[in-house]
C-alpha cells in the first residue's frame, strides 16, 4: 500500500519562503518548514489573516514562485528543480488556477480567454473553441461567448476564469480566494461548481480563504500562521 507521499498529486517538504526588505535589509520571513501533501479528490482549506502568507505558499505549490528552501513535489517529479520553461508546460497542462482577481485579457472575448490555454498547449482553434463552448455553457455562461470582460458581471468574470482553468483538463484547481469580490449568491454557485468538479473529474482541490465557513465544507483545513502551517483537528 502506497503511503501519502507516493500517493499526493502535490506536496511540499520543509517549504521556507524569506524576502530582504530594500528599507533596511533585514530577512522577513514568510513560511516557515512548511509540509502539506495533496491526495486525489481531496478539497484543502488553507485559511489565515491577510498578510500571513497564503498566497505566497499556492504560488509556491504552482510553480510561480520559488521557494528559499525546501521542496516541491509534482507526484514524484522535484519541481522546485524545474528551469522556468518546463515549470510553464507544467503548469498549463496539469494545473488549474483560479484567483480573486480573474486576470482576463480584456480585449479578448469570453470564449477567446477560456481558449488561450489550449492554444498555448497546440490544441487546435476547431477543438479549442469546442471545449470552451462545452465549459462556459456548463457554468451558464452560453449567452455570453462573444463578451468581453468589461461587459460581464463580477460572478461571470470569476465562472469565465474557473472556466479557463479547467480548458487542458487539470489534475488540481490551486484556488486564492475565488470567491473574495463576490455576493453570496455568486459564492456559492462558484463553490457549488468547484466541489462538482471534485465528484465528476476527480480533480484536487487547494482553496485559500479567510472563512471559516467555506474552510469546514472542504476534506482538510490547514491554519496558517506566524509562517507556520497546521492541520486542524
Amino acid at each position: 500500500m502506497m503511503n501519502e507521499e507516493e500517493s499526493s498529486v502535490l506536496r511540499c517538504n520543509h517549504i521556507q519562503k524569506s524576502f530582504n526588505t530594500d528599507s533596511d535589509q533585514k530577512t522577513l520571513e514568510i513560511l516557515t518548514d512548511i509540509n502539506i501533501s495533496i491526495q486525489p479528490k481531496e478539497i484543502c482549506a488553507i485559511i489565515g489573516s491577510s498578510g500571513c502568507g497564503k498566497s505566497t505558499l499556492l504560488h509556491i505549490m504552482g510553480g510561480l514562485d520559488k521557494p528559499s528552501a525546501g521542496e516541491v513535489w509534482w507526484h514524484d517529479e522535484p519541481i522546485h528543480k524545474y528551469k522556468t520553461e518546463k515549470l510553464a508546460e507544467l503548469r498549463n497542462q496539469n494545473i488549474g488556477f483560479v484567483f480573486q482577481f480573474h486576470h482576463l485579457l480584456p480585449e479578448f472575448t469570453a470564449i477567446e480567454n477560456v481558449m488561450m490555454p489550449a492554444f498555448i498547449k497546440g490544441v487546435s482553434q476547431k477543438e479549442a473553441h469546442k471545449k470552451a463552448s462545452n465549459l462556459l455553457n456548463r457554468f451558464g455562461l452560453g449567452s455570453r461567448f462573444e463578451h468581453r470582460p468589461s461587459q460581464l458581471s463580477g460572478g461571470e468574470q470569476q465562472r469565465v476564469s474557473m472556466a479557463r482553468a479547467l480548458m487542458n483538463n487539470p489534475s488540481i484547481i490551486l484556488a486564492d480566494e475565488p470567491t473574495g469580490n463576490l455576493d453570496e449568491k455568486n459564492t456559492e454557485l462558484i463553490l457549488s461548481l468547484l466541489f462538482e468538479l471534485r465528484e465528476e473529474e476527480g480533480i484536487s482541490i487547494v482553496l485559500i480563504t479567510h472563512e471559516k465557513e467555506i474552510a469546514d465544507r472542504c476534506n482538510t483545513v490547514y491554519t496558517l500562521q506566524n509562517g507556520i502551517l497546521e492541520k486542524a483537528d
